[in-house]
Protein backbone atom coordinates (compact mmCIF):
# COMPACT_ATOMS: atom_id res chain seq x y z
CA UNK A 1 0.00 0.00 0.00
CA UNK A 2 1.60 3.15 -0.67
CA UNK A 3 2.80 5.68 1.79
CA UNK A 4 -0.70 8.52 0.26
CA UNK A 5 -3.06 6.21 0.73
CA UNK A 6 -2.15 4.78 4.35
CA UNK A 7 -1.61 8.20 5.88
CA UNK A 8 -5.29 9.21 4.20
CA UNK A 9 -6.69 6.18 5.64
CA UNK A 10 -5.09 6.89 9.65
CA UNK A 11 -6.32 10.89 8.75
CA UNK A 12 -9.76 9.25 8.24
CA UNK A 13 -9.59 6.72 10.97
CA UNK A 14 -8.53 9.83 13.38
CA UNK A 15 -11.44 11.59 12.18
CA UNK A 16 -13.89 8.84 13.22
CA UNK A 17 -12.67 8.19 16.60
CA UNK A 18 -13.21 12.06 17.26
CA UNK A 19 -16.88 11.75 15.74
CA UNK A 20 -16.96 8.64 18.14
CA UNK A 21 -15.66 10.33 21.05
CA UNK A 22 -17.98 13.73 20.26
CA UNK A 23 -20.86 11.40 19.85
CA UNK A 24 -20.21 9.83 23.12
CA UNK A 25 -20.12 13.13 25.18
CA UNK A 26 -23.13 14.66 23.96
CA UNK A 27 -25.54 12.22 22.60
CA UNK A 28 -28.98 14.30 22.69
CA UNK A 29 -27.56 17.98 22.02
CA UNK A 30 -26.05 16.09 17.91
CA UNK A 31 -26.26 14.27 15.59
CA UNK A 32 -23.43 12.55 13.65
CA UNK A 33 -24.70 10.50 11.42
CA UNK A 34 -24.51 12.19 8.31
CA UNK A 35 -20.43 13.14 9.17
CA UNK A 36 -20.35 9.76 10.47
CA UNK A 37 -21.42 8.62 6.83
CA UNK A 38 -19.39 10.66 5.21
CA UNK A 39 -16.47 9.04 6.81
CA UNK A 40 -17.20 5.77 6.49
CA UNK A 41 -17.73 6.07 2.37
CA UNK A 42 -14.24 7.77 2.27
CA UNK A 43 -13.22 4.83 4.51
CA UNK A 44 -14.45 2.06 2.39
CA UNK A 45 -13.04 3.91 -0.90
CA UNK A 46 -10.16 4.65 0.25
CA UNK A 47 -9.85 1.02 1.55
CA UNK A 48 -10.88 -0.19 -1.97
CA UNK A 49 -8.41 1.77 -3.39
CA UNK A 50 -5.40 0.62 -1.43
CA UNK A 51 -6.91 -3.48 -1.93
CA UNK A 52 -6.47 -2.39 -5.85
CA UNK A 53 -2.80 -0.53 -5.50
CA UNK A 54 -1.86 -3.82 -3.53
CA UNK A 55 -3.29 -6.04 -6.47
CA UNK A 56 -1.52 -3.91 -9.07
CA UNK A 57 1.87 -3.81 -7.24
CA UNK A 58 1.72 -7.55 -7.01
CA UNK A 59 1.06 -7.85 -10.87
CA UNK A 60 3.78 -5.24 -11.55
CA UNK A 61 5.88 -7.40 -9.31
CA UNK A 62 4.97 -10.88 -11.34
CA UNK A 63 5.53 -8.95 -14.96
CA UNK A 64 8.97 -7.28 -13.69
CA UNK A 65 9.66 -10.88 -12.20
CA UNK A 66 9.27 -12.63 -16.36
CA UNK A 67 11.40 -9.96 -17.16
CA UNK A 68 14.08 -10.26 -15.40
CA UNK A 69 13.75 -14.34 -16.21
CA UNK A 70 13.99 -13.64 -19.88
CA UNK A 71 17.45 -10.83 -19.32
CA UNK A 72 18.66 -13.53 -17.68
CA UNK A 73 17.88 -16.34 -20.45
CA UNK A 74 19.14 -13.73 -22.65
CA UNK A 75 22.93 -13.93 -21.18
CA UNK A 76 22.98 -17.73 -20.61
CA UNK A 77 25.43 -17.95 -23.59
CA UNK A 78 27.89 -15.81 -23.83
CA UNK A 79 29.90 -14.83 -27.10
CA UNK A 80 32.88 -15.35 -25.76
CA UNK A 81 32.50 -18.67 -24.48
CA UNK A 82 30.21 -19.67 -26.67
CA UNK A 83 31.69 -18.12 -30.44
CA UNK A 84 29.41 -17.63 -33.36
CA UNK A 85 29.93 -20.30 -35.89
CA UNK A 86 31.38 -19.33 -38.87
CA UNK A 87 27.93 -19.76 -41.00
CA UNK A 88 29.10 -20.04 -44.81
CA UNK A 89 31.56 -23.39 -43.24
CA UNK A 90 28.43 -24.54 -41.86
CA UNK A 91 26.17 -24.45 -44.77
CA UNK A 92 28.91 -25.86 -46.61
CA UNK A 93 29.35 -28.82 -44.32
CA UNK A 94 25.58 -29.62 -43.22
CA UNK A 95 23.49 -27.59 -46.49
CA UNK A 96 21.67 -24.79 -46.76
CA UNK A 97 18.49 -26.67 -45.99
CA UNK A 98 19.55 -27.82 -42.67
CA UNK A 99 21.29 -24.84 -41.96
CA UNK A 100 17.34 -23.29 -42.36
CA UNK A 101 15.95 -25.94 -40.57
CA UNK A 102 18.10 -26.10 -37.36
CA UNK A 103 18.68 -22.08 -37.19
CA UNK A 104 14.49 -22.34 -36.88
CA UNK A 105 14.26 -24.60 -34.66
CA UNK A 106 17.13 -23.16 -32.28
CA UNK A 107 14.83 -19.71 -33.32
CA UNK A 108 11.71 -21.76 -32.45
CA UNK A 109 12.82 -22.94 -28.82
CA UNK A 110 14.10 -19.59 -28.04
CA UNK A 111 10.74 -17.71 -28.77
CA UNK A 112 8.55 -20.49 -27.13
CA UNK A 113 10.54 -20.54 -23.86
CA UNK A 114 9.93 -16.24 -23.68
CA UNK A 115 6.01 -17.00 -24.72
CA UNK A 116 6.14 -19.37 -21.71
CA UNK A 117 7.85 -17.00 -19.20
CA UNK A 118 5.68 -14.14 -20.34
CA UNK A 119 2.21 -16.30 -20.60
CA UNK A 120 2.52 -17.70 -17.07
CA UNK A 121 3.54 -13.86 -15.94
CA UNK A 122 0.14 -12.66 -17.76
CA UNK A 123 -1.90 -15.42 -16.84
CA UNK A 124 -1.05 -15.07 -13.06
CA UNK A 125 -3.76 -14.93 -11.07
CA UNK A 126 -4.38 -12.19 -9.35
CA UNK A 127 -4.78 -12.51 -5.48
CA UNK A 128 -8.16 -11.77 -4.56
CA UNK A 129 -8.91 -9.61 -1.12
CA UNK A 130 -11.66 -8.48 0.49
CA UNK A 131 -12.00 -5.66 2.46
CA UNK A 132 -13.77 -5.76 6.05
CA UNK A 133 -15.12 -2.38 7.53
CA UNK A 134 -16.37 -2.40 11.17
CA UNK A 135 -20.09 -0.46 10.07
CA UNK A 136 -21.06 -0.70 13.85
CA UNK A 137 -18.21 1.29 14.99
CA UNK A 138 -19.38 4.47 12.36
CA UNK A 139 -23.11 4.04 11.64
CA UNK A 140 -25.79 3.90 14.89
CA UNK A 141 -24.66 6.11 17.37
CA UNK A 142 -27.33 8.42 16.22
CA UNK A 143 -30.19 8.20 18.93
CA UNK A 144 -27.76 6.53 21.84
Amino acid sequence: MTKDVEDLISRLNAVRAHLEQMAQRTPKKFSFSYAEQVVHDAASALSSLSLRVEELEDRNSALEEALWRIKQWSEAYPTDIFTPPDYDEVKRMIGPALLSRVSADCMRHVVEGVGKIASEALNMPVRLRTATVDNDSVRGREGE
